[in-house]
C-alpha cells in the first residue's frame, strides 16, 4: 500500500513534471486542482495526463477541486469526459438578451459589430435568434450538446475533495459528476448550485456613486437544471479541514480519502 500526493504553488500553468508517479506504491493519483488557473489551462494538460494514467495502470484517482473558483467553461465538460465512457449530456443551453446592453457606456464593453464579429457575429454559426426575444447558443460551440467520452478515459474509482471555496466552473464539474454517479465526494459542500452559470462577464460603473458591479451577458442551463435541491454539490463523506489542520500543515481531506483507499472498503 501506498499514497501519492501532488501540490502547486504559485501561479504559473501547470507543467508535465508536476504530475509524478511513485512506482511501486498502490498506484494512487492525485490530481490537485486548486490553483485558480486550473479551469483556464489547456486541453493538453488533460489529454497528456490521462493518457499516462492509464499507462501507469492508475488503479484511483483523487481530484481536488478546493478553493477552485473558476474559469473557462469548456474545461469541466472536457474533464468529465475523461471520467465516463459513455456520451452524455452536460449543458443544456446557453442564452443572451443583448449583444448591446443600454448601458453599455459605463461599461468596458468595446461596441460589437456583428459582421465582423467572431464569437458573437452570425459567421461563427455561435448563436441563433430566439423566437422569444435574444439570442441562443446553438451546438457550434463544443461545451452544448452531446459529448462524446475522451480518449484513456478513466475508468477506476475517482474521489473529488470539495469545499467552499470552489465556485462557477468548480461546481460545474462536481454536479456532472454527481449527476451521473461518478465520483464520491469528500469534504465540505461546494459554493454555487452547478444548475447554471452565466458569461461574457461585463462591469458597469455607476457614473454618480462610481461603484463597479460585475454582471453578465450569458445565461448557461445545465442538464440538472431542474434540480429542485438548489444547493452545491454534497459531499458522501463530511470531512472538515480546520484553522489548527492548515497550521499544522495537515490536509485532513486527503487523509481520509487515502485510508478509504487503503481500507479496501472503496467509496
Amino acid at each position: 500500500q501506498g499514497a501519492m500526493a501532488v501540490w502547486r504553488s504559485g501561479g504559473s500553468p501547470f507543467e508535465a513534471r508536476e504530475l509524478a508517479f511513485l512506482a511501486g506504491l498502490s498506484q494512487q493519483a492525485v490530481i490537485a486542482l486548486n490553483n485558480a488557473r486550473l479551469f483556464r489551462t489547456s486541453p493538453a494538460f488533460l489529454r497528456e495526463t490521462f493518457a499516462e494514467l492509464r499507462a501507469r495502470g492508475t488503479k484511483n484517482l483523487i481530484i481536488d477541486v478546493r478553493g477552485n473558483t473558476g474559469g473557462f467553461d469548456q474545461i469541466p465538460v472536457l474533464l468529465f469526459s475523461y471520467l465516463t465512457s459513455k456520451e452524455f449530456l452536460a449543458i443544456e443551453g446557453n442564452r443572451v438578451n443583448t449583444f448591446q446592453p443600454s448601458f453599455q457606456q459605463y461599461t468596458t464593453l468595446s461596441p460589437i459589430d456583428l459582421a465582423t464579429d467572431s464569437y458573437f457575429g452570425p459567421a461563427s454559426g455561435i448563436w441563433k435568434p430566439d423566437p422569444r426575444g435574444g439570442w441562443l447558443m446553438t451546438e457550434k460551440y463544443p461545451a452544448i450538446g452531446m459529448q462524446k467520452p475522451s480518449e484513456n478515459h478513466f475508468d477506476g474509482p475517482v474521489y473529488v475533495l470539495i469545499d467552499g471555496g470552489g465556485f462557477s466552473a468548480t461546481p460545474a464539474f462536481t454536479v456532472l459528476a454527481d449527476h451521473y454517479k461518478r465520483a464520491t465526494f469528500i469534504g465540505e459542500e461546494t459554493g454555487g448550485s452547478g444548475s447554471g452559470g452565466a458569461g461574457s462577464d461585463i462591469g458597469p460603473t455607476l457614473p454618480e456613486s462610481h461603484l463597479h458591479l460585475r454582471m453578465s451577458m450569458e445565461s448557461y442551463f445545465s442538464v440538472v437544471d431542474r434540480n429542485p435541491r438548489r444547493r452545491g454539490t454534497l459531499p458522501k463523506h463530511p470531512v472538515r479541514q480546520t484553522i489548527d489542520d492548515l497550521a499544522k500543515g495537515r490536509d485532513t481531506g486527503l487523509e481520509f480519502t487515502l485510508a478509504l483507499i487503503r481500507s479496501g472498503k472503496g467509496r
